[in-house]
Protein backbone atom coordinates (compact mmCIF):
# COMPACT_ATOMS: atom_id res chain seq x y z
CA UNK A 1 0.00 0.00 0.00
CA UNK A 2 1.59 3.65 -0.97
CA UNK A 3 1.32 6.10 1.60
CA UNK A 4 1.83 9.34 -0.19
CA UNK A 5 1.98 12.96 1.47
CA UNK A 6 0.64 16.21 -0.19
CA UNK A 7 3.26 18.18 0.81
CA UNK A 8 6.95 17.07 0.56
CA UNK A 9 8.56 16.02 3.77
CA UNK A 10 10.82 13.26 4.91
CA UNK A 11 9.37 9.97 5.61
CA UNK A 12 12.68 8.34 6.78
CA UNK A 13 11.99 8.90 10.31
CA UNK A 14 8.15 7.44 10.28
CA UNK A 15 9.88 4.66 8.43
CA UNK A 16 12.29 3.73 11.34
CA UNK A 17 9.99 3.93 13.63
CA UNK A 18 7.61 1.13 11.88
CA UNK A 19 10.45 -0.98 11.19
CA UNK A 20 11.64 -0.80 14.75
CA UNK A 21 8.51 -1.81 16.38
CA UNK A 22 7.88 -4.53 13.52
CA UNK A 23 11.30 -5.80 14.38
CA UNK A 24 10.49 -6.00 18.04
CA UNK A 25 7.00 -7.93 17.44
CA UNK A 26 4.84 -5.24 17.64
CA UNK A 27 2.05 -5.40 15.47
CA UNK A 28 2.49 -2.81 12.43
CA UNK A 29 2.48 -3.11 8.75
CA UNK A 30 6.11 -4.02 7.10
CA UNK A 31 8.03 -1.26 5.40
CA UNK A 32 8.93 -2.27 1.88
CA UNK A 33 9.84 0.98 0.43
CA UNK A 34 11.08 4.47 1.36
CA UNK A 35 10.47 7.08 -1.48
CA UNK A 36 11.67 10.88 -1.05
CA UNK A 37 7.97 11.67 0.31
CA UNK A 38 6.34 8.30 0.23
CA UNK A 39 6.25 5.04 2.16
CA UNK A 40 5.59 1.75 0.57
CA UNK A 41 4.08 -0.62 3.68
CA UNK A 42 2.53 -3.99 3.48
CA UNK A 43 -1.77 -3.41 3.08
CA UNK A 44 -3.57 -5.04 5.94
CA UNK A 45 -7.13 -6.27 5.18
CA UNK A 46 -9.89 -6.29 7.81
CA UNK A 47 -12.04 -3.72 9.21
CA UNK A 48 -11.02 -1.29 11.86
CA UNK A 49 -11.89 -1.98 15.84
CA UNK A 50 -14.44 0.63 15.49
CA UNK A 51 -15.91 -0.63 12.20
CA UNK A 52 -15.91 -4.13 13.80
CA UNK A 53 -17.21 -2.49 17.07
CA UNK A 54 -20.10 -1.19 15.12
CA UNK A 55 -21.39 -4.34 14.00
CA UNK A 56 -20.19 -6.57 17.30
CA UNK A 57 -20.77 -4.12 20.14
CA UNK A 58 -20.52 -7.68 22.48
CA UNK A 59 -17.18 -6.78 21.73
CA UNK A 60 -16.10 -4.24 23.82
CA UNK A 61 -14.41 -5.47 26.78
CA UNK A 62 -11.93 -7.25 24.93
CA UNK A 63 -11.84 -4.44 22.27
CA UNK A 64 -10.86 -2.32 24.99
CA UNK A 65 -7.96 -4.56 26.46
CA UNK A 66 -6.93 -4.99 23.42
CA UNK A 67 -6.15 -1.19 22.74
CA UNK A 68 -5.05 -1.08 26.18
CA UNK A 69 -2.12 -4.27 25.17
CA UNK A 70 -1.16 -2.24 22.49
CA UNK A 71 -0.39 0.85 24.07
CA UNK A 72 1.44 -1.02 26.83
CA UNK A 73 3.49 -3.16 24.41
CA UNK A 74 4.32 0.08 22.23
CA UNK A 75 5.48 1.96 24.76
CA UNK A 76 7.47 -1.13 26.58
CA UNK A 77 9.44 -0.43 23.33
CA UNK A 78 10.18 3.37 23.90
CA UNK A 79 7.66 4.36 21.00
CA UNK A 80 4.42 6.34 21.29
CA UNK A 81 2.01 6.42 18.20
CA UNK A 82 -0.14 9.45 19.09
CA UNK A 83 -2.72 8.60 17.37
CA UNK A 84 -3.70 4.68 18.66
CA UNK A 85 -7.57 4.72 18.98
CA UNK A 86 -10.10 2.37 17.07
CA UNK A 87 -10.08 3.74 13.94
CA UNK A 88 -6.07 3.21 13.66
CA UNK A 89 -6.15 -0.50 14.73
CA UNK A 90 -7.13 -3.35 11.82
CA UNK A 91 -8.29 -6.51 12.70
CA UNK A 92 -6.60 -8.34 10.16
CA UNK A 93 -6.84 -12.62 10.07
CA UNK A 94 -3.05 -12.50 11.34
CA UNK A 95 -4.58 -10.31 13.97
CA UNK A 96 -4.43 -6.10 14.30
CA UNK A 97 -2.45 -4.39 13.01
CA UNK A 98 -1.75 -0.73 13.84
CA UNK A 99 -1.76 1.69 11.30
CA UNK A 100 -1.26 5.67 10.38
CA UNK A 101 2.43 5.96 11.94
CA UNK A 102 3.59 10.08 10.82
CA UNK A 103 2.72 11.54 14.32
CA UNK A 104 5.04 8.29 16.24
CA UNK A 105 8.14 9.14 18.15
CA UNK A 106 9.58 8.39 21.68
CA UNK A 107 8.23 9.47 24.37
CA UNK A 108 6.17 8.27 27.56
CA UNK A 109 3.55 6.11 27.67
CA UNK A 110 0.80 8.62 29.53
CA UNK A 111 0.98 11.03 27.13
CA UNK A 112 0.06 8.53 24.46
CA UNK A 113 -2.66 7.03 26.83
CA UNK A 114 -3.79 10.80 27.30
CA UNK A 115 -3.72 11.51 23.53
CA UNK A 116 -6.13 8.34 22.91
CA UNK A 117 -8.57 9.33 26.15
CA UNK A 118 -8.83 13.11 24.67
CA UNK A 119 -9.72 11.59 21.15
CA UNK A 120 -12.32 9.01 22.32
CA UNK A 121 -13.85 11.70 24.25
CA UNK A 122 -13.88 14.66 21.79
CA UNK A 123 -14.03 13.75 18.40
CA UNK A 124 -17.07 14.58 15.92
CA UNK A 125 -18.91 10.90 16.88
CA UNK A 126 -22.27 10.78 15.37
CA UNK A 127 -24.93 11.16 18.35
CA UNK A 128 -26.39 7.51 17.52
CA UNK A 129 -23.05 6.07 18.54
CA UNK A 130 -21.29 8.33 21.20
CA UNK A 131 -22.82 5.98 23.94
CA UNK A 132 -20.88 3.31 22.36
CA UNK A 133 -17.94 5.32 22.29
CA UNK A 134 -18.28 6.67 25.62
CA UNK A 135 -18.68 3.23 27.39
CA UNK A 136 -15.76 2.23 25.13
CA UNK A 137 -12.84 5.45 26.59
CA UNK A 138 -14.60 3.93 29.99
CA UNK A 139 -13.70 0.61 29.60
CA UNK A 140 -10.32 1.38 27.99
CA UNK A 141 -9.62 3.41 31.26
CA UNK A 142 -9.97 0.81 33.08
CA UNK A 143 -7.22 -1.64 31.97
CA UNK A 144 -4.90 1.50 31.39
CA UNK A 145 -2.98 4.05 34.58
CA UNK A 146 -5.75 6.08 34.34
CA UNK A 147 -4.45 8.83 36.92
CA UNK A 148 -1.04 9.30 35.33
CA UNK A 149 -2.83 9.89 31.91
CA UNK A 150 -5.17 11.79 33.44
CA UNK A 151 -2.03 13.79 34.58
CA UNK A 152 -0.90 14.10 30.79
CA UNK A 153 -4.38 15.34 29.45
CA UNK A 154 -4.01 18.95 29.54
CA UNK A 155 -0.80 18.80 27.49
CA UNK A 156 -2.69 16.04 25.21
CA UNK A 157 -5.31 19.24 24.90
CA UNK A 158 -2.62 22.21 24.45
CA UNK A 159 -1.15 19.55 21.65
CA UNK A 160 -4.36 18.96 19.90
CA UNK A 161 -5.28 22.75 19.82
CA UNK A 162 -2.89 23.54 17.01
CA UNK A 163 -4.34 20.34 14.91
CA UNK A 164 -6.04 22.28 11.99
CA UNK A 165 -8.06 19.31 12.13
CA UNK A 166 -9.84 19.94 15.11
CA UNK A 167 -13.18 21.11 14.93
CA UNK A 168 -14.58 23.81 16.93
CA UNK A 169 -16.38 21.56 18.92
CA UNK A 170 -14.13 19.15 19.20
CA UNK A 171 -12.25 22.06 20.73
CA UNK A 172 -15.11 22.46 22.96
CA UNK A 173 -15.40 19.04 24.62
CA UNK A 174 -11.84 19.12 25.19
CA UNK A 175 -11.79 21.81 27.46
CA UNK A 176 -15.32 20.24 28.86
CA UNK A 177 -13.10 16.92 29.29
CA UNK A 178 -10.63 19.55 31.44
CA UNK A 179 -13.14 20.47 33.68
CA UNK A 180 -14.52 17.10 34.59
CA UNK A 181 -11.73 15.66 35.39
CA UNK A 182 -10.79 18.72 37.70
CA UNK A 183 -8.13 20.51 35.63
CA UNK A 184 -8.18 24.17 34.33
CA UNK A 185 -8.83 24.73 30.81
CA UNK A 186 -6.03 27.50 30.77
CA UNK A 187 -3.40 25.19 32.13
CA UNK A 188 -2.35 22.76 34.75
CA UNK A 189 -4.04 22.10 38.40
Amino acid sequence: MLIRYREPRNVRRQADLMERVVAAGFPAPKVLEVGDCDLVVERVEGPTMFEDLLLHPERLEADAALLADLHKRLHAIGVCHHDLHPLNVILGPAGPAVIDWEAADEATGPNDVAETWLLLAAADIPEAIRPLADRFLEAFLSYVDREAARRALWRAVEHRRHDPHMTEAELERMDELLVREGLRASGPA
